[in-house]
């Protein structure tokens, strides 16, 4: 299962830097991370079982 990379930005964005700001507690620093896993998922050829799998 491959979705659209545009689906889940929309989807997960908000969630993703939330969870990278409380770590780091830097904003840079929490784009940045969003920024490298959203490139990571478009590059990998990785297939997914299901959302939930995609969510992990």
């Amino acid at each position: 299962m491959r979705e659209p990379i545009q689906k889940l930005v929309e989807h997960y964005q908000q969630n993703l830097y939330a969870a990278a700001f409380n770590v780091c507690k830097n904003q840079m620093d929490a784009e940045d991370i969003v920024q490298e896993v959203f490139l990571q998922y478009y590059t990998s050829k990785k297939e997914f079982d299901d959302e939930q799998h995609i969510r992990a």
